[in-house]
Formats: C-alpha cells, sequence, structure tokens
C-alpha cells in the first residue's frame, strides 16, 4: 500500500507541468504587441483632408513617416529610437498631450509646406489627443489569444510600455478585456514613473519593482516590436524576444518551452 502510494506520487511529480513549478516571468510592450492601431479609424479622422491632399497630386503612401520627419524636423531625434525627440517629452510626461498638439499646430502653420500639407498634418495632430487616440486604439487579437497561452502555462505577465499619462487611463477603460488579465502592480507604463525604453533607468527600476535576483533574471523574458528597447532588456540581463509578428513570437515561446 505504501510503495503504491509512493508510486503515485512520483507519477504525479513527473507528469506535473514543470511551468506551474518554476513560472517565467514574461514582461509585453503595449504598442503593435497587445494592442495596434486601426488605419481605418485613424484614416476615417483626415479623410476630407487626405482627400484633397491627393486631388492636388500628392501620394499619401507614407504619411505617418512624412509627419515624422516633419516632427524630427522641428524638434530634433531622438538618437536611441530614432523616433521624433518630442516623443520622449510626452511619453515620460513632462509635457501633456494637449500642449504637444497645440506646439504641433503651431509649428504646422509656421511651415513653408503648401496649404493642402498643412490642412491635412493638422489633421494627423488631432490624431495625438488622447481621445482621439484611445478612438484608433484596438486590441490585437493575436495578441490576445497568446497571452491567454501564457496564463495558461503558469506564467506571471507585466506591461512595460512607452504610453503617455493622459490616454493611459482612457485606453485603459476603453480595453478593459485586455487589462482586466494583469494585475494592476503588473503594469509600468512611461508617463507615471517618468522613463522611457530603451534608457537603462526604466529596466532598473522594474528590477528593483518586482526584487528580481540574477536568477529571476534568466526566467525573465521581455518581448517589444523595437530592436533599441530588445538590446537595452538583454543589457539589463533580461531574456528577449524581438516581436515582428505574434506568428514568429508564438514560435519562439514555443521552442523555450513557455508555451
Amino acid at each position: 500500500m505504501k510503495l503504491n502510494k509512493a508510486l503515485i506520487t512520483i507519477l504525479q511529480i513527473l507528469t506535473f507541468n514543470v511551468n506551474n513549478i518554476f513560472p517565467a516571468k514574461i514582461f509585453l510592450d503595449l504598442g503593435d504587441v497587445l494592442v495596434e492601431t486601426s488605419k481605418t479609424k485613424a484614416l476615417g479622422n483626415i479623410v476630407p483632408e487626405l482627400l484633397n491632399f491627393v486631388f492636388t497630386g500628392n501620394l499619401p503612401f507614407n504619411l505617418k513617416e512624412e509627419f515624422e520627419a516633419f516632427l524630427i524636423n522641428n524638434y530634433g531625434v531622438d538618437n536611441t529610437s530614432g523616433l521624433p525627440l518630442i516623443y520622449r517629452s510626452w511619453q515620460n510626461g513632462s509635457i501633456n498631450s494637449a500642449d504637444m498638439v497645440e506646439d504641433f499646430k503651431k509649428k504646422i502653420n509656421q511651415s513653408k509646406i503648401s496649404k493642402q500639407k498643412k490642412d491635412l498634418y493638422t489633421k494627423i495632430a488631432e490624431n495625438y489627443s488622447p481621445q482621439r487616440l484611445v478612438n484608433t486604439i484596438q486590441i490585437s487579437s493575436s495578441g490576445i489569444k497568446n497571452l491567454k497561452k501564457i496564463k495558461e502555462n503558469g506564467h506571471d505577465i507585466y506591461i512595460i510600455s512607452n504610453w503617455d499619462k493622459d490616454s493611459f487611463p482612457l485606453i485603459y477603460k476603453e480595453l478593459a478585456k485586455l487589462f482586466s488579465k494583469f494585475p494592476q502592480e503588473n503594469i509600468t507604463i512611461s508617463g507615471y514613473v517618468g522613463m522611457v525604453k530603451p534608457d537603462a533607468n526604466i529596466y532598473d527600476y522594474v528590477i528593483k519593482k518586482y526584487n528580481l535576483s540574477k536568477e529571476d533574471l534568466k526566467n525573465s523574458w521581455f518581448i517589444d516590436d523595437r530592436i533599441e528597447n530588445i538590446n537595452a532588456a538583454k543589457k539589463a540581463g533580461f531574456n528577449a524576444i524581438k516581436h515582428d509578428s505574434w506568428h514568429k513570437t508564438k514560435k519562439i515561446l514555443k521552442n523555450n518551452k513557455l508555451i
């Protein structure tokens, strides 16, 4: 009888999911990982100006890149990310959305670009306002599907995201289906902590916040769509996955026995 009980115990241990004994800590980005911009909704806010722009002989194929080039020309470039430097101030909370949008409009109005482009850029600038921004954001269906698999395998999940402090309360409410899966204390937003990825201090902050030892970091994974954030995470001691699509990220998670 005692031998049978011992065998049963051994079998239970052997068949138990090892991930439940040693769960990994998975840190995920928001933009283009768990949430995505609806191009249809974003373009819907600028249709009249966009049509007028096209009718005057302009091609709208790279609007986002062209607008960000305009911002870089006016505000400078963030050498760590290649993005407009103003984004850093916006995402670390040192400038609010309303003031930033108004300054965008001022610089657009003062520029020497055509009237059609001024009208279009002004509408694009308005998409940075909190409510407009939230209206164009939606949950990634692949993201939430794979997030569920990660949770089912017993891993701890976290968010660490560059996001402005004005729109985040709105998106948190609007996308409750996503955020309800995370304990509030497991969410780190740049606009609230005054630090942005890929700066080393935000990774140090996360390590201290969750009391991660060197051993913990060996079983901690960082998923982000920007290579500079991935490189910084690796330097801080995390394992890291450069996210291009959930199809590719899922394969990497499977190969590392995380799902």
